[in-house]
């Protein structure tokens, strides 16, 4: 008498492996990739500095810009944030602001 239950634990096996190793490999590509780019956002300062302009409609001056990955969260943080008064004069300066952004793999959803 042969072993059926032979015949198909390998093939069941083998579906899971794969089922486990794509996610992971995924995983890894993401974080490979995330860090890379994140490598590239202080060379996006000024157009940063545009984009708030616009869409407050006043002026704001970022020092340096920085991004890192927190495990799988990115992270942007602007150093000495400078919000102009009318008179030219500071009126408000951060030395300091984080922003990270909570991607969840599981639920599919980004969360600022």
């Amino acid at each position: 008498m042969k072993n059926t239950s032979a015949r198909w634990k390998s093939p069941l096996r083998g579906r899971l492996w794969w089922l486990v190793a794509i996610p992971v490999l995924l995983l890894a590509a993401y974080v490979v990739v995330a860090r890379q780019l994140m490598l590239l956002v202080p060379d996006y300062r000024q157009e940063l500095e545009a984009a708030i302009e616009e869409h407050l409609g006043f002026a704001i001056v970022i020092e340096q810009l920085d991004g890192s990955m927190d495990g799988l969260t990115p992270r942007l943080q602007g150093r000495g944030l400078t919000l102009p008064h009318a008179e030219g004069e500071p009126s408000l300066r951060l030395d300091e602001v984080s922003v990270s952004v909570a991607v969840s793999v599981l639920q599919g959803s980004v969360r600022g």
